[in-house]
């Protein structure tokens, strides 16, 4: 989509106790309007909904992002993340942007 801070949520229905990282492969294009427009990953604990156990949106998760090609990204969490609720990805700051990620696995 277009305009600013926009993302989605992926809801963890079953119960995974302390995973260790989050995995994904993600593909697509940002067009930031503003030097600071990043992507963000934030990981919810289920005793936490409202703050994230952790979140990672440094500039390297959007380097050599293809349209066509997936790219695999695996995120340590061990220790961080205790029950996990939800995963929530967003694009921060304005931006035209069309994001598909997919194999979403936390283990």
């Amino acid at each position: 989509g277009e305009g600013i801070d926009i993302g989605f949520n992926l809801i963890i229905l079953e119960e995974i106790n302390r995973p260790s990282l989050l995995e994904f492969d993600i593909r697509g294009k940002i067009d930031k309007k503003e030097a600071w427009t990043r992507l963000r990953i934030e990981i919810f604990d289920r005793d936490k909904l409202e703050q994230p156990a952790t979140s990672f949106e440094d500039e390297y998760l959007t380097v050599e992002l293809e349209a066509e090609n997936f790219k695999h990204l695996s995120l340590p969490i061990l220790g961080i993340v205790k029950n996990p609720h939800r995963v929530q990805f967003m694009v921060v700051g304005p931006a035209k942007s069309k994001i598909e990620i997919s194999n979403v696995v936390l283990r």
